[in-house]
């Protein structure tokens, strides 16, 4: 299963396949925090129905061109074709409205872009909005994801930065060759490649929403949550993502009101009360918590909330005795240990879940996704296995 485009600490596709391949034949799946769609795409691949949620535009973006049932090949005629008129527009990037009207987002696309890769960019956005009125959404989708790939990198790529691909980007250069044109059409042909391998019955459903509330999902509808909740502290999936997001119409300050509202942000709600309903949780799971700052401890709470709202919308959605599958890993702040999966576990049983099987899988060592040379001990060690945790709703 090849994927079709970076996104750190990806789900490995085996996590889960045991669990998918148990459930009955057309069951409904739903990941609530689905990332870049391992859980979607293998699961339609399965027979199964699914439906997917996330905060992340981008990841929504990425998850639903990877689980579209449909054949691709006319991406590269229309990737040319965009190529070919942006090649003799004039426009820059200050000819987009949301950066315009955004001195934040101006100065952000200055100090991440060198001339030309701005305005080539700008070009191709521009092209692509145009294409907007006669050419179907599947299409639009790709053609924005095919930009994202030239941003979203390991090493070189659109931007000044390195690290992008691992949402930790610095800036390792103040002048850029890069082509922005013919990376474009590059990574076109090779989203074609990847997308049609193999063939798709039918397409999942994704939204941009989040897994704390999912209205649109009716009580009792999902025979399977299956999910890899963000551990604490550990990747800003949005620190790169909005590398990448300024060039499809969003602002600075509408991404940092996303990632302000994320699970597992290192960032705190104004006026955040500890939540009493997971104070004694926390107190069983994490012993150490009072050692950590003021701010630390805010964070952790918050934590727990939103992995305590996430299961009671989990239980909502649940056909009795359906299946919620967890794949976690624990984390490190400021040296305290805080077990993701002894949070979730913990809050899960108190909600009438029951454990059915707990794991540890190890995390090969070429597929953990770490930034480029990390010489982050404590990072390094906590992300060398995860825990899955499968429980049963109460019928």
């Amino acid at each position: 299963m090849r994927a079709v485009h970076p996104f750190p600490a990806r789900m490995a596709p085996d996590a889960v396949t045991k669990w998918l391949h148990q459930l009955k034949e057309g069951a409904r799946v739903l990941d609530p925090m689905c990332g870049s769609g391992v859980v979607l795409r293998q699961s339609i691949q399965m027979g199964h129905e699914a439906i997917g949620y996330d905060i992340d535009p981008l990841a929504v973006l990425m998850s639903r061109v990877w689980t579209r049932n449909r054949k691709h090949i006319d991406l590269i005629g229309a990737a040319n074709e965009v190529v070919h008129i942006a090649s003799a527009r004039q426009e820059g990037y200050l000819d987009l409205p949301w950066v315009a009207s955004c001195a934040e987002t101006k100065q952000f696309i200055e100090y991440w872009f060198a001339e030309p890769q701005r305005s080539q960019l700008a070009r191709l956005v521009l092209t692509i909005q145009e294409m907007k009125l006669s050419q179907p959404e599947w299409l639009i989708d790709a053609l924005y994801l095919s930009i994202s790939k030239t941003i979203v990198t390991k090493i070189a790529g659109a931007s000044l930065a390195w690290d992008v691909s691992h949402s930790r980007p610095h800036k390792k250069r103040e002048s850029n060759d890069y082509n922005v044109s013919s990376g474009f059409f590059r990574s076109a042909e090779r989203l074609v490649s990847s997308l049609d391998e193999i063939n798709l019955t039918h397409s999942a459903q994704v939204n941009n929403g989040d897994c704390r509330s999912m209205p649109d999902v009716v009580d009792q509808s999902v025979d399977a949550v299956v999910t890899s909740p963000p551990y604490l502290n550990a990747l800003d999936y949005l620190r790169g993502h909005k590398l990448s997001l300024v060039w499809m119409g969003y602002t600075i300050p509408e991404l940092r009101g996303v990632r302000a509202t994320s699970v597992g942000t290192e960032r705190t709600r104004q006026g955040l009360a500890t939540p009493e309903n997971t104070t004694d949780v926390l107190a069983a799971t994490v012993s150490e918590i009072a050692q950590l700052p003021k701010r630390q401890q805010a964070i952790v709470h918050r934590y727990a909330q939103d992995a305590a709202l996430m299961l009671v919308e989990a239980k909502r959605v649940l056909t009795p005795n359906g299946r919620l599958v967890l794949v976690l890993a624990d984390s490190v702040v400021r040296g305290v240990e805080v077990s993701s999966s002894s949070i979730f576990g913990e809050l899960a049983q108190r909600d009438g879940f029951k454990l059915i099987e707990k794991k540890l899988r190890e995390i090969p060592h070429n597929r953990r996704y770490l930034p480029i040379n990390s010489r982050n001990v404590a990072l390094r060690n906590r992300m060398r296995s995860e825990i899955i945790q499968v429980f049963e709703r109460a019928s």
